[in-house]
Formats: structure tokens, C-alpha cells, sequence
């Protein structure tokens, strides 16, 4: 039986699109250490080695004392198998030998908890459930029960040519149509106004910001998805609205998708499938969370539980590798 010391610790790693955030967990089961650096954990993006570094540098910063036994990565881009490999080889280079190394998709994380209370190892056993994520990029995963069934997608093929409801996409239509409109003559008072409150001075500087290129591109991108909800509350300006909803119901219509593919209704025993919401822009903003599950419940019916999810996974990545190593699942 696993029996830490009192110097053990677990450590736990939210690598997402625009950040990698660290916590550490002690024997006790309490978080006594975070740190978090402002890039991109993605390793199909930033590349797997320079995920590993920083984390590696992370775990040398750590200044609660004791030693890290166990880390476990949540990492976005994990399907780049090229890059994980990098990563992983890399990774275990630079940490202790006896340092056991768990590493799953940013989603996976999920499937391992109680959405009731977001505890580790207590799912009560896998049942059909749905998590939508909707960040930068957007993705739909269902669940099916048997872990050997595998998961059913919607999307989270890339920014740049799927993610409907994202924040990249609600970004860009609030590019366009503000450009389109400065071009044409149409451009609202209150729609500059925003732009301006936002530190930008009208659609040169605007465009001058978002020449850029590689990721740097599309997370500018995504920083205009809040001012496409703001727009679009403004009452003549419907084309904002209008591009919201659309956005927003081509997201609600992959749930409802593969909802309908992980679904049971002739099994006695079939739960009706939850779904779990996360990534920043669908839990940062309540506005945006209210227009899509009023989609999705009108495209599926309102006997669902919707739960959201904690922005910040890295503290159940940590408790992951703590109840992982001690052998509780």
C-alpha cells in the first residue's frame, strides 16, 4: 500500500492555448503551491519541447520545499503525435528518474471526476456524457460507457477552418463586420465606442494590431470575442446579433450531434448524458453560456443537467497524479 511522506508532492499542469498553469498538491490533499506563465501550452502550436522546458523550469521554481513524486499534464494539442512524442521524450529527461509522469488530453481530465463537485476518482463509473469546450479553438466530446468505445467529436479541427462558437470565430466576425462597416459608410457611434474603450483607435489600427502571424495571430483574434457579445446588445446594430447567434448555434448544433450519437434511449438502463461546459469564453461570459444552452435546449430538450467547469484544471491534474500514484483508480 502507497504510503507518502510528509515531503511528497503532486504536481498538476493546465497546458492550454494561451497559458501553463502549475499546482502542487501535498500528501494531505491540499494545493500549497501555483505558479502560472502567459503561453502556449499547446504542443501542436508551440511545439512539444518548449511545453516540456517550461514546465521542467516550473518544477525547479517550486519553493514550498519537499519533493515532486508524480506530475500529470492536461495538454491541448495532445493528437500531434510527432509533438508528443518530442514532449514526453523531453520531459522525462528533465525530471527525476523516479518521478512518475502521467500525461492525457486537455479534455480527459474530465472523465476521471464528479462534475458534481469536480473530485478525482469519483465518477461512480464512466456513463455517456458530453463536454463542450469553447476557448480559442471549440470542441464537442461525447463519452460513450465503455472506456473501450472511445469518444465521439464535433469539431476541434483548428481555429483557422472549423470552431464555430469560438472565440476566434466570434473574434473574427467582429473584425469583419466592423472593417466591412468603417468601408461602407455604415460604422455605428456605440460599436467605435467599444473599439475605443478596447484601446483601439478605429479600423487602421485595428487591422495594423492583427498583422501578425503564427499563433500570436489567432489569439488576437480571439481577444475581439467579448466585443462581438458587447456589439450585439446594442439595438440597431442586428448584424452583430445576427453573427452571435449564428456562431453560437452552429456550436449548439454539433452538441446536439453528437449527443444524438451517445444516447441510449432503448437501454433500461441509460442516463440521460450531462454536459459539461469549460474553456474561457463559454464559463467567462454569462451572457454567452445563456444564449447557447438556450440553443442547445432547444435543439435537444431540457432534461439535462449543464454543469460548468473549472477554468483552471491544474489542481485536478495534481490531485490526479496523487490518487493515480496511491492507486485509487
Amino acid at each position: 500500500m502507497f504510503s507518502p511522506k510528509s515531503t511528497d508532492l503532486f504536481a498538476g499542469f493546465d497546458c492550454g492555448g494561451t497559458k501553463i498553469v502549475l499546482s502542487v498538491e501535498n500528501p494531505e490533499g491540499n494545493i500549497v503551491y501555483r505558479s502560472r506563465r502567459e503561453m502556449s501550452g499547446n504542443i501542436a502550436s508551440a511545439g512539444g519541447l518548449a511545453v516540456a522546458g517550461a514546465m521542467a523550469e516550473m518544477l525547479s521554481e517550486i519553493s514550498t520545499g519537499g519533493e515532486v513524486i508524480a506530475v500529470c499534464s492536461a495538454l491541448a494539442g495532445y493528437s500531434n503525435e510527432t509533438q508528443l512524442a518530442l514532449f514526453k521524450e523531453e520531459f522525462r529527461r528533465r525530471i527525476p528518474p523516479g518521478c512518475e509522469f502521467f500525461a492525457m488530453p486537455d479534455f480527459e481530465i474530465f472523465f476521471h471526476c464528479d462534475w458534481n463537485d469536480f473530485s478525482i476518482g469519483k465518477t461512480g463509473g464512466r456513463h455517456s456524457a458530453a463536454l463542450v469546450i469553447a476557448g480559442t479553438g471549440s470542441v464537442v466530446i461525447g463519452a460513450l460507457p465503455s472506456p473501450d468505445d472511445g469518444y465521439v467529436r464535433a469539431f476541434g479541427r483548428g481555429a483557422f477552418i472549423s470552431d464555430p462558437g469560438s472565440g476566434f470565430d466570434l473574434g473574427l466576425r467582429f473584425v469583419r463586420r466592423f472593417l466591412y462597416s468603417c468601408d461602407t459608410g455604415e460604422a455605428g457611434q456605440a460599436v467605435s465606442e467599444l473599439l475605443r474603450k478596447a484601446g483601439y483607435n478605429g479600423a487602421d489600427e485595428l487591422a495594423a494590431f492583427l498583422n501578425v502571424a503564427g499563433p500570436e495571430f489567432k489569439r488576437r483574434v480571439a481577444s475581439f470575442a467579448t466585443l462581438l457579445i458587447d456589439a450585439a446588445r446594442i439595438p440597431d446594430q442586428a448584424g452583430y446579433r445576427k453573427d452571435l447567434e449564428s456562431s453560437c448555434a452552429e456550436l449548439a448544433a454539433g452538441t446536439a450531434f453528437v449527443l444524438s450519437r451517445i444516447s441510449s434511449p432503448a437501454d433500461p438502463g441509460h442516463r440521460v448524458p450531462e454536459i459539461l461546459l469549460s474553456g474561457g469564453l463559454i464559463t467567462g461570459s454569462k451572457e454567452y453560456r445563456e444564449l447557447f444552452t438556450r440553443l442547445l435546449r432547444n435543439a435537444t430538450g431540457t432534461g439535462r443537467e449543464i454543469f460548468v467547469a473549472p477554468a483552471d484544471v491544474s489542481g485536478l491534474c495534481a490531485d490526479y497524479s496523487h490518487k493515480k500514484i496511491a492507486g485509487e483508480f
